[in-house]
């Protein structure tokens, strides 16, 4: 299971960079970012996936900012038309309903990732292994193997944003 960091942010110029430089200070390496304005505008979310959850979540508290950690499924996508639609097939025919979404690019030529925040994390990552697709770990995030693990690879792992 990844944990995805949530942070909620004023909608203000510099806001977002004092983020990310508290991430830098705690050498915490972001791997995927969204960012939106919600509502009338005034606050807006980020969302992201980073190499050390617990670490940026008291790098950021220590900045200030509210922050919260929540669980979700990356999960690998052939990158074509139509390569999501047997992910969501498979949760939708189990009945997990999907919350949020957001997908990158990768480093890996032809697959792409796809940050899910789903209703039930550990059966969503189970139903979708038992499909046949590949889930990412935190594990896999940080290569702490040292294998050159395939997933680790999508993710750029030799710069911090």
């Amino acid at each position: 299971m990844i944990q995805q960091v949530r942070l909620s942010l004023p909608n203000r110029p510099g806001t977002l960079e004092e983020a990310v430089r508290a991430l830098a200070g705690a050498s915490v390496d972001m791997k995927a970012l969204e960012v939106y304005a919600r509502g009338d505008g005034a606050k807006g979310d980020a969302h992201m996936i980073v190499s050390a959850p617990r670490a940026a979540l008291e790098a950021l508290r220590a900045a200030g900012l509210e922050v919260t950690l929540e669980d979700v499924v990356v999960v690998e996508v052939v990158d074509q038309v139509g390569g999501l639609a047997p992910i969501l097939r498979t949760l939708a025919g189990a009945g997990v309903n999907v919350e949020h979404l957001y997908a990158f690019v990768t480093r890996v030529q032809g697959k792409s990732l796809c940050v899910l925040t789903v209703d039930d994390p550990a059966r969503a990552e189970r139903l979708l292994e038992e499909g046949g697709h590949r889930v990412a770990t935190q594990r896999s995030l940080d290569d702490s193997t040292g294998r050159g693990d395939a997933l680790g690879a999508h993710l750029g792992l030799d710069y911090i944003w």
